[in-house]
């Protein structure tokens, strides 16, 4: 399993882990909680 703390604006948002058979991204509180969560996501395929 690897796993990679994901920042946007140097200020850090969560945790991405991948294990065997996808990927998982979990928002870190503190992100969440400050309110400046501003976070796009574009569809790919």
């Amino acid at each position: 399993m690897r796993q990679a703390d994901i920042f946007i604006k140097d200020i850090f948002c969560g945790i991405l882990t991948e294990d065997e058979e996808e990927y998982h991204f979990r928002y870190a509180p503190e992100y969440l909680q400050d309110g400046s969560s501003d976070c796009h996501f574009k569809k790919s395929g």
